[in-house]
């Protein structure tokens, strides 16, 4: 699998990062750090709405990534809290079906159940 990224400045906050070229321009801003580390190792090939990403998250960051001692060491919370910024991004649109999956991993399985609760009731409160 290969990711095209443009080096260009964030028109918002004035960083320097890597664009996405894959993902739709009104959903790709220039990312640094994590973000741009995130866009490459976790999203899946055909992956252009987060859904994947966001899983993907589980399986390369791991346990140990959520239960350092630094953030929110909740994992099911800490990616659930992203629902909000995906819903915004859609801009009020039909979300895109993130499609099936299969039970690889009891431990990401359960998580992923746990996040989508977390997302949900964070998407409500706002």
């Amino acid at each position: 699998m290969t990711r095209r990224f443009r080096f260009e400045r964030h028109e918002e906050y004035g960083t320097i990062g890597l664009k996405p070229l894959w993902m739709p321009s009104e959903q790709a801003d220039p990312l640094t750090g994590m973000g741009a580390a995130h866009d490459v190792l976790e999203h899946g090939p055909n992956d252009r709405v987060e859904w994947q990403g966001l899983g993907g998250s589980i399986y390369v960051r791991g346990e140990a990534y959520y239960q350092r001692r630094i953030g929110n060491r909740d994992a099911a919370e800490n990616i659930g809290s992203e629902f909000f910024s995906l819903f915004s991004l859609w801009g009020g649109e039909a979300i895109p079906d993130p499609g099936r999956t299969c039970r690889v991993d009891e431990y990401a399985e359960d998580l992923i159940q746990q996040t989508v609760g977390c997302g949900c009731r964070t998407v409500l409160s706002e």
